[in-house]
């Protein structure tokens, strides 16, 4: 999935979440699983059982039926089955775009219209990763190329092949929503099972840049959502451009008045920070 970064990627948002992320300086990486999209980490499993079921070994097929209908999935073996067409380590993701005034981004993302695109430095963003003690803090684009995805899954069904795929599902989407042409940051934390959430220790990533400082939860769409809190140490660094939505009353003044007031403008006249309002129409 090697693609060349954009300078920009965006995070579409309502008006409040957007004032609670500049006042903060923190965003959340909320649980993948509840997303909008009801096939969001089964769709690479759902692709590789199938290709499996097509290309596999007769034993391989036995196996992975049992294992798919829940019989004997105890045994190392087994388990190894069922993990190859099941999502087990949870996933925490801050969902962003290359696109940043995308009309259909605008209805699903950001108060149909109303709300606010956030245009992240995706270099900085890049710099946040890390991978230690049980947790992987990894930026790439999305990948919605079914060839693409065949080239990760496992060459075999061995254990250690199996837990790659569990780090790759994330950036794997159907196709229906290429157009979004979406980079996700994503906390995977691998361990199983899952029982209690430690936040990762701080003198071991680059602290300079970020904090995770809490794990929590909120409710969305009926559900709780557990998130990690990602706090920015110099957000001014992090952000290039904000797009005003196409229905938003907002001005592109009120906008930059907000800035200097948060110390990330100096005066109305610094351009830093782009501030401009969407060119779609959209009434």
């Amino acid at each position: 999935m090697e693609t060349a970064m954009p300078n920009v990627v965006y995070h579409y948002c309502s008006l409040p979440t957007f004032l609670k992320i500049f006042k903060t300086k923190t965003i959340w990486l909320s649980d993948i699983s509840k997303s909008n999209d009801s096939m969001e980490l089964k769709w690479y499993f759902d692709q590789y059982r199938n290709w499996l079921l097509e290309h596999g070994s007769a034993d391989d097929k036995i196996n992975l039926l049992k294992a798919r209908n829940g019989k004997s999935i105890f045994s190392p073996e087994s388990f190894t089955f069922y993990m190859a067409q099941t999502p087990i380590y949870p996933a925490w993701a801050f969902c962003l775009s290359e696109e940043g005034d995308s009309l259909s981004q605008w209805r699903a993302y950001s108060d149909n219209g109303y709300g606010i695109s956030i245009g992240f430095n995706a270099k900085y963003i890049f710099d946040f990763s890390f991978f230690i003690d049980k947790y992987r803090l990894v930026f790439k684009k999305v990948s919605y190329s079914e060839q693409e995805m065949q080239n990760y899954f496992p060459q075999n069904l061995s254990f250690e092949e199996v837990v790659k795929s569990q780090f790759v599902a994330p950036f794997f989407k159907n196709p229906s929503f290429s157009e979004e042409k979406e980079w996700r940051l994503v906390i995977i934390y691998y361990e199983f099972p899952f029982e209690k959430v430690i936040l990762p220790d701080q003198s071991k990533y680059n602290s300079s840049l970020f904090k995770i400082e809490q794990f929590g939860y909120n409710v969305n769409n009926n559900q709780l959502v557990s998130h990690f809190e990602l706090v920015f140490n110099d957000l001014k660094k992090a952000i290039k451009e904000i797009i005003i939505g196409p229905k938003s009353r907002e001005t592109v003044d009120g906008i930059k008045l907000f800035l200097v007031s948060q110390g990330l403008l100096n005066d109305m006249d610094d351009d830093s920070i782009s501030v401009r309002k969407s060119t779609s129409s959209y009434q």
